[in-house]
């Protein structure tokens, strides 16, 4: 805290008036004395939430060096937090030294599947936390339940339970963005026949242009590189450098044409459903 009501940015420097390092680590060793079996150090408070509950801005172990602090002083293991849902950031922090465990919690609700996927030798399978706050923050914000905005089956997996298809269909996905490449990825895993299309080189869409710096958002392009190679996998045909129009879509005869940003207006808002035959035509871009 470098006033009240008011907490320190990362790397600012500032006089510290609430609990500073030195206190902090007195209280580790006296809490050690009182018998607890493991310490779990972050830092912050509602004030400088940013720190207990770290922004994309936020680097990826941004806090494993105060458990390192706490580790020189204490014989019982230590806890390390602080966007540690990257499979090498955790790794580092324990090879390191810095922490004995480490603790992750928004990455779980992206992907819950976590532990396993390291454990198996696929980290690269492990959708990202982007550390938005949208799903999970945003939502306590507004008493709503906690979900997450990559994995809206977080807390709903009975009613977001994807199911085989019961009639396949042929489904032509327009814009490869992170919703089209979303919706291509549930319908291949449904057993649809999906054809995706993308007027650029490279799939993600404006994700990659979001995911700027790198240095700070790694995790954005970490997630655009992800649903690209799924759809892959998963024999979804990205059509790059091809524009759809109304003719080819009649061509494909695809039964549901799911539209995303970036794709052809006039293909998504003004031609009616008839256009397309007994397809089912999703207006408005998402």
């Amino acid at each position: 805290m470098k006033d009240i009501d008011h907490g320190a940015l990362p790397g600012e420097p500032f006089d510290e008036v609430g609990r500073d390092v030195p206190e902090g680590l007195e209280m580790a060793r006296r809490l050690e004395k009182a018998g607890f079996d493991a310490l779990h150090v972050d830092a912050g408070c509602y004030e400088s939430h940013y720190w207990p509950h770290p922004p994309i801005y936020q680097k990826h172990g941004c806090m494993v060096n105060m458990a390192g602090r706490a580790k020189e002083v204490v014989t019982v293991p230590v806890i390390g937090v602080g966007r540690l849902d990257k499979p090498e950031a955790a790794a580092r922090a324990v090879k390191d030294g810095m922490a004995d465990v480490v603790a992750i919690g928004r990455g779980l609700l992206a992907y819950p599947e976590w532990a396993h996927k390291v454990k198996s030798g696929h980290a690269e399978d492990i959708r990202p936390c982007v550390a938005c706050y949208d799903g999970c923050f945003g939502s306590y914000a507004k008493m709503r339940h906690i979900s997450c905005a990559l994995n809206p089956s977080s807390g709903k997996e009975r009613a977001y339970r994807l199911e085989p298809a019961k009639n396949p269909r042929n489904v032509m996905v327009v814009g490869g963005g992170v919703a089209g490449l979303e919706a291509a990825r549930v319908a291949a895993l449904r057993g649809h026949r999906v054809s995706l299309y993308e007027k650029e080189v490279m799939l993600g869409g404006l994700v990659r242009q979001a995911a700027v710096p790198a240095a700070a958002k790694r995790s954005e392009l970490d997630l655009a590189k992800l649903l690209s190679r799924t759809s892959s996998v998963q024999c979804i045909y990205a059509q790059s450098d091809r524009i759809p129009n109304l003719d080819r879509a009649k061509h494909n005869e695809p039964n549901d044409l799911p539209c995303r940003d970036g794709c052809p207006r006039g293909l998504s808002c003004r031609h009616p459903r008839r256009n397309l035959g007994q397809g089912r035509l999703h207006r408005g871009c998402l």
